[in-house]
């Protein structure tokens, strides 16, 4: 598995290391010009994610899952490697960068890093879920309408969002937010992610198994 993260990275360090200087100069640029670094963070997993699907696409153009087929390599790898990727430049990269944020904002502008915080967990959570659902999609209908099928997975949970931004009074007026077990929220959504890791893997696996090349 290893091998196979090795593998990505040398696939797409020309395009990681195009990209990710630019994409740190200019959101550092907007940070100090809003005084605010929350959406930093949000920004590095969104680059994170652009670097999961072009892992596809590089597959895709390379007919490597073809070559792979030929090896020794198990499916349970390489697929494996896959969702290592994904939740690395997520979580990895995500908690360093919300940290780098939360430093800056309590250093520099004086904001509360709770807020920073608050932005990192729950864009990352989103992120996971539907980069985990994505992954057994770009194995089953390949990687361009992959693209577009987890195009389609993000718009989803902004739309929620929206929606229920518009609709918090009616919906959640009453409630007691400080009285509400947090801990337990917490434990429910990760068990959650954790579940739907493992569904979505082994179902990932199953499909990478049995397609043709």
């Amino acid at each position: 598995m290893l091998g196979m993260l090795l593998k990505d990275y040398y696939s797409l360090r020309s395009y990681f290391k195009k990209q990710i200087f630019l994409m740190i100069v200019l959101y550092l640029i907007l940070a100090l010009a809003l005084q605010n670094m929350s959406f930093f963070s949000t920004m590095m997993m969104m680059y994170a994610m652009m670097i999961y699907m072009s892992a596809f696409s590089v597959d895709a153009s390379s007919c490597w899952d073809a070559y792979a087929c030929t090896t020794p390599v198990k499916p349970v790898s390489v697929v494996g490697a896959r969702g290592l990727l994904l939740l690395i430049g997520i979580w990895g990269l995500g908690s360093v960068t919300a940290l780098i944020s939360m430093c800056g904002d309590v250093l520099l502008f004086g904001n509360p890093a709770t807020e920073t915080l608050g932005v990192f967990l729950a864009v990352a959570v989103v992120y996971t879920f539907v980069g985990i659902i994505s992954l057994p999609i770009f194995y089953k209908i390949g990687a361009e309408r992959g693209r577009m099928a987890m195009t389609i997975l993000f718009i989803v949970p902004f739309v929620a969002v929206i929606w229920v931004g518009s609709m918090w009074d009616t919906l959640f007026g009453g409630i007691s937010w400080e009285s509400l077990n947090w801990p337990l929220i917490v434990l429910i959504t990760l068990l959650v992610m954790v579940v739907l890791c493992v569904v979505s893997f082994l179902l990932a696996v199953r499909i990478y198994r049995t397609k043709e090349y």
